[in-house]
């Protein structure tokens, strides 16, 4: 009876509350036993409104996780326009650039050797330094100056990543 009454000191009204338990419980045990019951009901309840949370939770985090792979999959996709659109611009800009040569081009495409030359004779052309030429066949002379200083012009070769001095057929398509 003490540790009831003790249960109910905090209250102003203990008495009060102390005999409303007592008329709804007949008995004190009986009275322990509803509380005991009420509160195994709102555990059951918090336990159920927690799983039900939990599985929001995980539910609301499979959709960010979809929606991040989405994402991902996105940026991927948009990189790789990205890089489309480069090489897109750079075919445009080499179009624009060599379509006036097309007509050129066409023509050595005809050759069935390219032989990229220069003259080293400095007098050969005081104003242009050393004198560039392709031809389609071996020369022994310079078209310029008529004189034998004809040597590979190293720097199509190296552009062309090929021995200089190879002889081979020009492909352009």
């Amino acid at each position: 009876m003490l540790g009831l009454a003790g249960e109910f000191a905090s209250y102003q009204d203990a008495g009060d509350r102390l005999a409303e338990a007592l008329k709804t419980g007949q008995t004190l045990t009986e009275y322990i036993s509803n509380l005991e019951k009420k509160s195994e009901e709102k555990k059951r309840d918090i336990t159920a409104e927690i799983e039900q949370l939990v599985s929001q939770r995980n539910s609301k985090q499979s959709r960010v996780d979809e929606l991040q792979k989405t994402c991902h999959k996105l940026e991927i996709s948009l990189a790789q326009f990205n890089v489309d659109v480069e090489e897109e611009q750079e075919l445009r800009q080499f179009y624009v650039r060599y379509s006036p040569l097309s007509d050129l081009l066409e023509y050595l495409v005809t050759w069935r050797q390219v032989y990229f030359l220069r003259c080293d004779n400095p007098m050969c052309a005081p104003y242009a330094g050393i004198t560039h030429f392709w031809t389609d066949r071996k020369v022994r002379n310079c078209p310029h100056c008529g004189l034998s200083m004809i040597k590979p012009d190293p720097e199509p070769f190296r552009l062309l990543n090929v021995h200089e001095g190879t002889e081979f057929e020009l492909k352009l398509g």
